[in-house]
């Protein structure tokens, strides 16, 4: 006798670890809280809000000390997702450039479609009179 499940039990597995997977995955958007001095906090915003820069902000979340401020998409139910996901103290926008003109953002994380970065990019840097950082991630 084998002890293979069937391809009904296989597909009744994946579709609870599937239903489960957006509970898991807030879960792990807040953290437990950090003692991180104030001025050694990063406050980053985020333009665009697709499932990589969702990913990007998870992983940016995970250091000491880093803190999202805002969010900017085109898309209001990506910044509806952004205010579930981490906190309504996120500022949400459609517009990015009103999000490059708060002075509370030290860094940016760029995750727009490829023909949007260079203008994006150009305008991070250009509104910052600290030197802000922007990232973009490549694909």
């Amino acid at each position: 006798m084998t002890n293979t499940p069937s391809r009904r039990e296989f597909l009744q597995v994946v579709a609870g670890a599937a239903a489960a997977a957006p509970t898991f995955l807030r879960a792990q958007a807040g953290g437990a809280p950090q003692n991180v001095a104030p001025n050694d906090r990063i406050r980053f915003a985020v333009l665009g809000m697709g499932i990589r820069a969702q990913q990007d902000v998870r992983s940016a979340l995970r250091a000491p000390g880093v803190e999202l401020s805002a969010a900017a998409d085109v898309y209001d139910g990506r910044l509806t997702l952004a205010k579930e996901l981490w906190g309504n103290q996120v500022s949400s926008t459609r517009d990015y450039r009103e999000v490059l003109a708060r002075s509370d953002v030290d860094a940016v994380i760029i995750a727009t479609p490829d023909h949007w970065h260079t203008q994006m990019a150009v305008d991070a840097t250009a509104t910052s009179r600290t030197g802000r950082s922007a990232g973009l991630p490549r694909r």
